[in-house]
């Protein structure tokens, strides 16, 4: 085979994976804002991997300006990706100014390429163009995917280290699920750095076409294996439901780590407030406003509902049930339908009513709830006629 043929094959393969995977992304009922954004973080090396099937079948002479407008739409991947690590984690940072300069000097880089293109003569641009599939391939082009690699490097480990320091700070708050998506993160992250390290080397010492129409389309591959692999066994493809648990959890951890961070500096004004108080108005809200059935409620909700700063009604509420907000919330929930199922009828209901009516969002979302709690099923509950 030759080696123009297993170029074909190597890009054509990865570009039918990425249309695979966006597509089980994109088109799923009660979609949420996360897979459209991973989606979109797939969909960046898909167009170069297109890009380079022009490019390998000679095609690309035509079509120029398709290669240099991937090139610049390339420099959208990083930031997806550090947007995407604030959706999973909630965290309050949706880009970094620094970073997000970074980006911008080197898209501005990227926009030079079509204009260095334009001011050469005929012949200069025939050789630019053949170049690209050759060992004379062009030295500003070999230029750029360095620095465009080193920086998708610095980028990841940046976020690395945000996710390692945020994993410090809410260690002793992870539910299962917040514990799954942050291993999610990190597993894909580390995967992302170390793949860019090794396109970085492999950049370094073999020829440019080989690594862009070879190593590259065999490295995304290998990130689709893991995306399908990892996000399914982490279920980190949410649906809308999902999604809204996992921002609770998450809002929930968000206040906790403001307080550990402020905690020293604000220790003798806080000290102050009666906690007392707030834990009576907190258990009116609860046991006698019942709150938690409400499907929507978020620590957010539960702190107007007693004019208190989110932090505090999250200190006081461990403090005074020890218990998280989320896991109190789904007790409260579960011992509410405990009742109703002590008076079931099974010829007039259904036991997903009763889930409804006690506050949970999905049949699922209940039983698994149910299980955990009372280490029993709903069915278990309901009396025997």
């Amino acid at each position: 085979m030759s080696q123009k043929n297993l170029f074909i094959i190597l890009n054509s393969v990865a570009i039918i994976n990425i249309v695979i995977i966006i597509c089980f992304l994109c088109f799923r009922k009660k979609n949420s804002l996360p897979n459209y954004v991973l989606s979109l973080i797939m969909l960046t090396p898909g167009l170069y991997l297109v890009s380079n099937l022009f490019v390998i079948t000679g095609n690309i002479k035509n079509w120029i300006w398709i290669y240099f407008f991937v090139q610049i739409i390339a420099n959208v991947f990083p930031i997806a990706v550090y947007y995407y690590k604030h959706l999973l984690l909630n965290d309050t940072k949706k880009y970094h100014p620094l970073l997000l300069s970074g980006s911008g000097i080197l898209t501005l880089m990227s926009i030079t390429l079509p204009l260095i293109f334009c001011l050469k003569n005929g012949n200069e641009k025939a050789a630019f163009i053949t170049g690209l599939n050759s060992d004379n391939y062009p030295i500003e082009m070999t230029i750029y995917n360095v620095v465009f690699y080193a920086w998708q490097l610095v980028y990841l480990t940046y976020l690395i280290i945000e996710l390692v320091n945020y994993q410090k700070h809410v260690k002793n708050n992870l539910s299962n699920i917040e514990s799954t998506k942050l291993a999610f993160c990190k597993q894909l992250f580390f995967l992302l750095g170390t793949l860019n390290i090794v396109l970085v080397i492999f950049y370094l010492i073999l020829p440019v076409p080989i690594v862009d129409y070879g190593v590259l389309p065999f490295i995304i591959s290998l990130i689709y294996i893991f995306i399908v692999y990892f996000a399914v066994k982490n279920n980190a493809i949410f649906n809308v439901q999902s999604y809204k648990s996992l921002q609770l959890i998450n809002e929930e951890i968000a206040v906790e780590v403001i307080y550990n961070v402020t905690e020293n500096e604000s220790l003798k004004n806080e000290k102050e407030i009666k906690h007392k108080e707030i834990a009576l108005k907190l258990e009116k809200a609860l046991f006698e406003d019942k709150l938690y059935l409400n499907k929507e409620i978020k620590l957010s909700n539960l702190s107007e509902q007693i004019q208190e700063q989110a932090y505090i009604t999250s200190q006081i509420l461990n403090k005074h049930f020890n218990k998280s907000f989320f896991d109190l919330i789904n007790e409260l929930r579960i011992k509410e339908a405990e009742n109703k199922l002590k008076l079931f009828d099974p010829k007039k209901d259904k036991i997903e009513n009763i889930a409804y009516d006690a506050g949970f969002n999905s049949r699922a979302t209940f039983y698994r709830s149910f299980k955990k709690i009372t280490g029993k099923n709903p069915s278990d509950i309901v009396p025997t006629y």
